[in-house]
């Protein structure tokens, strides 16, 4: 990267926990990297002035999510997979917000949960399913309140 600085960290073990590119202003710029106590990659964004834009990953101990910012919000679809990267949940973001339909699986596969949400909250039918795929129960929300 042009006029770029890496700046790379490490705690008193020398394991790397930390790393980012700047621009000469002092702006985050391209990919900026954060590392668990054990080394490993934890987070991945992206930087564009400063200012998260595309793809990020997070990953945790149960699974890995993938998602997308778009001027510091998170925005559009985003995927949780479990370790072995079978789907785990999808759903959408509107600035910053669940937004849309959501839905998560059940490690074989078959759905686990139906929903929607407005503005980050459940609104509507709740729909949640055994593993074998039979209908466990229903609920109704309006704007996150079960009735």
């Amino acid at each position: 990267m042009d006029n770029c600085v890496i700046n790379t960290y490490y705690n008193d073990d020398k394991t790397k926990i930390r790393e980012s590119y700047f621009k000469l202003n002092g702006k985050i710029e391209g990919e900026y990297k954060l590392y668990d106590m054990n080394g490993k990659i934890w987070i991945i964004y992206n930087y564009i002035n400063g200012i998260k834009y595309g793809k990020y990953v997070l990953y945790l101990a149960n699974g890995i999510e993938i998602g997308n910012y778009h001027n510091n919000n998170r925005e559009g679809e985003c995927l949780f997979y479990y370790k072995d990267y079978k789907i785990c949940r999808k759903y959408n973001y509107v600035n910053n917000q669940i937004e849309g339909k959501y839905e998560s699986f059940h490690e074989n596969g078959n759905i686990a949960i139906s929903c929607f949400y407005n503005n980050g909250e459940k609104n509507g039918i709740y729909k949640q399913y055994y593993e074998n795929g039979k209908l466990k129960f229903i609920y109704i929300y309006n704007n996150g309140v079960l009735i």
